[in-house]
This record gives C-alpha cells, structure tokens and sequence, in this order.
C-alpha cells in the first residue's frame, strides 16, 4: 500500500510527472511550482516504495475546500491509490475546520464519478463544454461537517 504525507514545493516535478503520464493535458511543471506556494493550497502525495504514484492538490478558501487536481499513475491504478488519497484530503480538511469540498470532474469519468460518489459526493450542476474538446464537466460536492 502506498503512504500518504503533504506534498510542498520540493514535490513540484514528482507531481508534474504523475500528471503527465495520468492526463491528456496535465499541468506544466510551472503550474505545479506555482500552484505549491500559493497559501491556500493543500497538497497531498502518494508514495509506493518512496516513488511518488499519485497526488491530490486542493485550493483553499475560508471554509471551503476545491479539489483541482487527482492523478495516479496508469500502472498503479486499481490499487485503492485514489481512495486512500482522497480519504486523508477529506481528514485533513476536516481537522482544519473545512465545512465543505467541491470539485469538477468530466461527465465521461466514470471511475472518478464512482470514486467520489462514494464518498457521499452529490451531483450539484453540470458546465457544458467546459474541457477542451467540448466535454462537459459535472460539479460534485459534499459538506464535512
């Protein structure tokens, strides 16, 4: 099983990589940099053997919690990764005081949409093209409190 710990700006190019092997269009190295100062970013890795596999990266505001970003790699997937990642984000929001997480996620990510409704996430809307390519995104969300 992987371990989990909070990921900073020393992770930047670990997280880059798990992106660009889990994404059609993934964020830059530069994005991952900037985005790992920003203040209110939260930002988890996991690890397998001390490689990092997956990540989950969140904004931050007041009382809210926006999940930006879940990857695992390809090759370690189906291994409870994400499930482990995503149960110690929602931990970790919890015990800051979040009251709520939202998220997007594309209407054709089933295995994600299975994921996150497992958690008790509910269907909230739904953006109409917002992914390149057209692809609609449905928002997701659930209180923590």
């Amino acid at each position: 099983m992987a371990s989990i710990a909070r990921a900073g700006p020393a992770d930047a190019d670990d997280l880059a990589r798990v992106a660009a092997a889990a994404f059609d269009d993934p964020w830059s190295l530069e994005r991952f940099r900037t985005e790992l100062q920003r203040s209110g970013t939260r930002a988890l890795a996991a690890r397998v053997d001390g490689r990092t596999v997956g990540y989950a990266l969140a904004w931050r505001v007041l009382d809210t919690a926006e999940l930006q970003s879940l990857a695992v790699e390809p090759a370690c997937r189906r291994r409870g990764i994400a499930r482990a990642l995503l149960a110690e984000f929602i931990d970790a929001l919890q015990k800051e005081g979040a009251s709520r997480l939202m998220l997007e996620v594309r209407e054709s990510n089933c295995a994600a949409l299975s994921l996150y409704e497992s958690f008790a996430m509910r269907r909230e809307g739904r953006r109409p093209g917002y992914y390149a390519g057209g692809e609609s995104a449905l928002l997701l969300g659930m209180a923590l409190t």
